[in-house]
């Protein structure tokens, strides 16, 4: 198991990744029963990188002053393009040796006959998760590498005991502009604090509805830890694989 006495958490945010990241919904009504644990937040996750594409910086830029026009506060909820990612799922890792397991799965995985490359995603169209994420679809060839890619590796972590079951709900590959979830500003209200904005409004970025960022290569799978990010950079990748077709190429 990859958590701490509770269940292993990639399958977390494939799921949710249709809106609810994870620890998303910490109101009243979704705390555990007494005297049971909550399961251990999430410390590690899978990435394709996106921020290397100077098409996607300037996207983001036009969403986030459409957005911060619209209403200031959103300032708040704007995802930095420099962490610009797909993310495949999360994982609870309890020890050093757990990550390691999953860099060694990663490596064996790139070497199978079921491994994927040439991974080239259509970034196009805006679209949100529940009016609190916004995001660009990552829209890929058909049939559709990145969910063949997903698929194989929940399988696998299944296998190794790091995964809990394999992701049974469709996974949406996408990349993250916006999330109210980011938020410090709160407001109060019935049942606590609340993020000052509960959702995003249409109308702030409807004009840019059909923005075509282009065709934005992949060059590798990437196990990253969600602690360390600075403001700025990209988030601290623990190990990767090529998804080049020559692997050794940078």
């Amino acid at each position: 198991m990859s958590s701490l006495g509770g269940r292993p958490s990639f399958e977390r945010e494939t799921n949710e990744a249709h809106y609810l990241p994870t620890g998303q919904k910490r109101d009243w009504r979704n705390r555990p029963p007494p005297g049971k644990k909550r399961d251990p937040p999430p410390t590690h996750f899978l990435a394709l990188p996106l921020n290397h594409s100077r098409e996607l910086h300037a996207a983001f830029e036009r969403v986030h002053k459409n957005l911060v026009t619209h209403n200031p506060i959103l300032d708040e909820a704007l995802v930095e393009a420099a962490s610009a990612h797909i993310t495949l799922g999360v994982l609870t890792l309890a020890s050093d040796e757990q990550v390691e397991r999953v860099s060694r799965l990663l490596t064996r995985w790139r070497k199978s006959p079921n491994h994927v490359s040439d991974i080239k995603l259509s970034l196009s169209g805006l679209g949100h998760f529940n009016s609190k994420v916004l995001y660009v679809n990552g829209l890929d060839e058909s049939p559709s590498k990145v969910l063949s890619m997903q698929r194989c590796i929940s399988q696998l972590l299944f296998d190794e005991g790091l995964l809990g079951a394999v992701p049974d709900k469709p996974f949406v590959p996408h990349c993250t502009i916006a999330k109210v979830s980011k938020m410090k500003t709160k407001r109060r209200g019935k049942g606590g604090q609340r993020h000052s904005v509960a959702k995003i409004d249409r109308k702030a970025y409807e004009a840019l509805l059909d923005l075509d960022v282009g065709v934005v290569e992949v060059p590798c799978l990437q196990l990253c830890t969600m602690r360390g990010r600075q403001k700025g950079e990209y988030y601290n990748v623990i190990s990767s694989v090529s998804l080049r077709t020559d692997p050794n190429e940078v």
